[in-house]
């Protein structure tokens, strides 16, 4: 027996922006998926570079992949964050980017 759901894509859409706002306004709180400095160790981000982000950032993390697990990014190359969150991603980049070398 098939049961149509209609989902509400926009009412979605808006439930997720609200919890991510939450998770950068109240990292403390425990969610219903992991977040923070810790969960971004658990991915494999690069401890030295994470250890440079601020707290704010690193404790707003709410990612689900690591994308330096593809490679690390060579000094000079360009980086665009789309939907950049908390900037952790962004903040490891530029690490690994500055001008006078990788990290």
């Amino acid at each position: 027996m098939a049961v149509d759901v209609v989902i509400d894509v926009e009412a979605l859409r808006r439930e997720i922006r609200k919890v991510y706002a939450q998770v950068s306004r109240e990292p403390a709180t425990d969610f219903v998926f992991p977040t923070g400095r810790a969960w971004a160790l658990d991915l494999d981000y690069p401890p030295d570079l994470l250890g440079r982000v601020p707290d704010g950032a690193a404790e707003s993390f709410a990612g689900v992949a690591n994308p330096f697990a593809l490679g690390v990014l060579l000094s000079g190359e360009h980086v665009l964050d789309v939907g950049s969150g908390a900037g952790t991603d962004s903040l490891v980049a530029a690490q690994m980017i500055r001008s006078e070398g990788g990290a």
